[in-house]
């Protein structure tokens, strides 16, 4: 029971971080090729990972878990950081 809990919890936090990186992609205007190459997946395991990510279904063995969660952690800081920079407005001129 408790792996059980445990793999759930997992897929559900693989699914919010997916939900939040793709939304970064969007803001970033990054087409789904782009998103795919800053995770590093072949188009078969993005492919894999995008059903997973619509589904109730377990996650796909490959890239592991640990490792797709640390790759959505690093592109979407990488994401944020570029999107805050694009959308900063430049400081007020001193007069």
């Amino acid at each position: 029971m408790m792996e059980h809990d445990t793999q759930t919890g997992s897929h559900a936090l693989a699914r919010r971080q997916f939900e939040a990186f793709n939304e970064l992609g969007r803001v970033a205007r990054l087409r789904d090729e782009d998103r795919r190459r800053l995770l590093l997946m072949s188009v078969e395991e993005w492919s894999a990972w995008a059903e997973f990510q619509g589904g109730d279904g377990a996650a796909p063995p490959q890239p592991p878990m640990p490792a797709v969660l640390l790759r959505l952690a690093s592109a979407s800081y990488r994401l944020a950081v570029r999107v805050d920079r694009d959308h900063a407005q430049p400081p007020p001129a001193l007069h």
